[in-house]
């Protein structure tokens, strides 16, 4: 059993503080308008204490959006592990990005991974190692109980998706309103599991 001391308690709180605060001023700003100064004041601590924590402005940032896509990935692979149909799942998957697009500004996330190669790389990581396999496992799950065409290949279903998410990642969301993305978001996922059949 690890015992931890008061200050080291004091510090995780303090950490905890300025990335709490960092993250609500993401959800709002693009990053580059965001500044020590600000993050300071909503977390209530002083400028240095933030630099005695975090190198600098984009380390703090970084740090605060991996924790963010590693707790998205956590909450995946609750999902996709469950037991409920096809149908349940994708209902799900939709209500997840939607929450997602309410809670950070998409124009803002999509400049973070623009700016950001080590984040950028950081996500793709997620990307192949953990949603991936994730999606796989949904897929011949699915695939067993007959809810999709099971003639149909990984391969193919894999191809198909890898030029959803080409497209997906050339989209830029500066002209979408957060309604209009999460309509638009629906859309495309109802088009990559039943392709233009009527939702039943």
């Amino acid at each position: 059993m690890i015992l931890v001391n008061g200050f080291d308690k004091r510090t995780e709180k303090k950490k905890q503080q300025i990335k709490e605060a960092t993250f609500t001023l993401l959800k709002i700003n693009r990053a580059k308008a965001i500044t020590i100064k600000d993050i300071a004041k909503l977390a209530q601590v002083s400028q240095v204490t933030i630099y005695n924590y975090f190198e600098n402005k984009d380390s703090l940032i970084r740090e605060v959006m991996k924790e963010y896509f590693t707790k998205q990935v956590q909450q995946s692979k609750e999902l996709f592990h469950s037991e409920i149909p096809l149908k349940e799942k994708v209902e799900a998957i939709l209500f997840q990005k939607k929450a997602v697009i309410q809670e950070i500004e998409p124009a803002n996330f999509q400049q973070l991974l623009a700016d950001d190669n080590e984040l950028q790389q950081f996500v793709e990581s997620i990307y192949q190692n953990d949603i991936m396999p994730l999606f796989i496992g949904m897929v011949e799950q699915a695939q067993a109980r007959n809810e999709i065409n099971p003639n149909l290949s990984i391969r193919a279903i894999l191809f198909h998706l890898h030029m959803w998410k080409q497209a997906s990642d050339k989209l830029t969301y500066e002209h979408f309103s957060r309604e209009e993305l999460a309509l638009f978001t629906e859309e495309l996922i109802q088009l990559f599991f039943y392709g233009l059949s009527p939702k039943d």
